[in-house]
């Protein structure tokens, strides 16, 4: 799988191997403190040896948004087709050189989960309005979802982003992120 080109299968399949040339910053915010947390989306799920290859031991899955919060559960696994975030612990950058590689994936049709969290694996260039809504986009950067901008969004493959249904009056400016206590 090559980042920033689309994917998609009509019929699910094993793959012997599977390759991901994604490479992953490691920013320091205004702070000085450092920071790679992602949306990642993937056609196939991962176990903890999976994830610990994106140098993580846990996922961040989408719960619930709710006014300018965005509400997300560590998981020690994914699924296929859902998207997730993750913060490696430092910096992936030889991935065009040796991409990252998984072994017996069963990959499934191709099916992007629809929702606020949202998964894509071709290049998406969303309009301001769809389907008679408008499309408050979010893209993550670092340590929250902050508004793309009122004209619409691109976003490459294999990556999400947040789309909230707010009035204009309301909209945001950015999201918090925050992890799920149980409650």
């Amino acid at each position: 799988m090559k980042s920033g080109y689309t994917f998609g299968v009509n019929e699910a399949f094993t793959a012997d191997k599977v390759w991901f040339d994604r490479k992953f910053a490691y920013k320091k915010d205004a702070n000085g403190k450092s920071h790679s947390m992602s949306t990642i989306c993937l056609p196939f799920a991962m176990d903890a040896t999976d994830l610990s290859k994106f140098k993580v031991s846990k996922a961040y899955e989408f719960k619930t948004a709710n006014g300018n919060t965005a509400t997300f559960q560590e998981v020690t696994s994914t699924e296929a087709d859902k998207p997730y975030l993750i913060e490696p612990s430092e910096a992936i950058s030889t991935a065009n050189d040796k991409p990252l590689e998984f072994s017996n994936k069963q990959i499934p049709a191709s099916k992007i989960a629809d929702g606020d969290f949202i998964g894509t694996y071709k290049y998406r260039n969303l309009p301001a309005t769809e389907n008679g809504y408008g499309n408050y986009i979010f893209g993550f950067n670092t340590q929250k979802f902050n508004y793309v901008k009122s004209t619409g969004a691109s976003f490459k493959p294999f990556r999400a982003y947040l789309r909230s249904k707010q009035s204009t009056g309301s909209m945001a400016k950015s999201i918090e992120f925050k992890i799920w206590d149980g409650s």
